[in-house]
C-alpha cells in the first residue's frame, strides 16, 4: 500500500510555524482539513479505520479539533498505478493491501 504525501499549509500570509494559530482561526470560520489518501484496491475495513484514526490524531496534535478533520480514502486498481515506469500490478504483484 502506498499513501500519498500529505501537505498541510496554512494560509499564505501565515508563517508555517504557526499551525496552532491557524487551527484556532480555522475552527472559528468552519474551515477544515480535507485529507485525500490514495491506496490500492482491497484494503480491509480495519486498515481504513486505522488510517482515518491516525490521520485525525495527527491533526489533533496540531490543535485542530477531530470533528473538523475529514479523511477521504480513494482506492485505485494496481493496474492504474505506476511506479518507476511500471504498473504496480507487475512491480508489486506479490504485495497484498492490509
Amino acid at each position: 500500500m502506498l499513501i500519498s504525501r500529505l501537505h498541510v499549509k496554512p494560509p499564505q500570509n501565515t508563517p508555517d510555524t504557526h499551525y496552532r494559530d491557524y487551527a484556532e482561526e480555522a475552527s472559528m470560520v468552519n474551515t477544515m482539513p480535507v485529507v485525500h489518501i490514495y491506496v490500492w484496491e482491497g484494503i480491509s475495513s480495519e486498515a481504513r479505520k486505522r488510517i482515518i484514526e491516525g490521520v485525525t490524531h495527527t491533526f489533533t496534535q496540531l490543535g485542530i479539533p477531530a470533528e473538523a478533520v475529514e479523511v477521504l480514502i480513494h482506492e485505485l486498481p494496481k493496474e492504474n498505478w505506476g511506479v518507476g515506469g511500471e504498473q504496480a500490478s507487475q512491480k508489486f504483484k506479490h504485495v497484498k493491501p492490509p
